[in-house]
């Protein structure tokens, strides 16, 4: 697989991630989140983040070799 679809993939990932938080954070708006709720919301930035830094690393190694 190239740098550039793998980072494609990566960045559609995070996407959904992102997608998440948003729609935790309109839904619960006004109203007090729930602890099953919270937990989804923490793995989903996290993963939000792993993205992110293997991104980051993916553009780092294209950078390398040009």
């Amino acid at each position: 697989m190239k740098k550039i679809d793998e980072l494609q993939i990566i960045l559609e990932d995070l996407r959904n991630h992102l997608t998440i938080i948003k729609g935790f954070i309109q839904i619960s708006s006004g109203t007090k989140v729930k602890i099953d709720h919270e937990q989804i919301l923490m793995d989903s930035v996290s993963k939000s983040d792993t993205l992110i830094g293997n991104a980051i690393k993916i553009l780092e190694s294209v950078q390398k070799t040009n």
